[in-house]
């Protein structure tokens, strides 16, 4: 039967800064700037420690938080508030002031929106203040793709586009 656990050492440094082994790094893909959730359990006096998950840039997951439902990296906001705030008309100075937010938590739950199809191209690039070439770089750095349509709704509109040529 395999092993499935392993105990390490980890150390404590200045600032209770911790030292996380290579070999929990490696085996739980960490990079510098995850997020670990500890669970503490007092009673039996161990710790264990969970990677939470980018789902998409800026945007994390996690059964603990939220009720398991998306949200801003380092929040409890959820990416659909902002954008609905933002649809409804409060400007991105409100949103971020009332929800304790940075431009890259605006941008992030923008480019949440855009994949899920709550917001159009010209609407995010509205609230985001930029002009059309902005805009293709923002969606190229948030890795959103600049068409969402599906091969079969794509066909579609190439056979549309075809019908209409045809009568000209």
């Amino acid at each position: 039967m395999k092993k499935i656990t392993e105990k390490f050492l980890i150390k404590i440094g200045r600032g209770y800064q911790i030292t996380i082994p290579k070999e929990i790094r490696e085996a739980l893909k960490l990079k510098i700037g995850d997020l670990l959730e500890a669970t503490l359990d007092k009673k039996k006096q161990y710790l264990i420690l969970r990677p939470i998950r980018e789902i998409a840039p800026g945007i994390i997951k996690n059964k603990n938080i939220h009720h398991g439902k998306p949200v801003l990296k380092g929040t409890r906001v959820p990416p659909e508030l902002v954008i609905g705030h933002l649809i409804g008309g409060m400007t991105v100075k409100e949103v971020m002031r009332q929800y304790d937010l940075t431009k890259k938590h605006i941008e992030a739950a923008v480019a949440y929106g855009l994949r899920k199809r709550k917001l159009s191209h010209g609407k995010a690039a509205e609230i985001l203040g930029v002009d059309r070439w902005q805009f293709m770089d923002f969606m190229a750095a948030y890795q959103v793709p600049v068409s969402t349509l599906t091969s079969s709704e794509l066909a579609a509109e190439l056979k549309h586009l075809r019908r209409r040529s045809q009568r000209s």
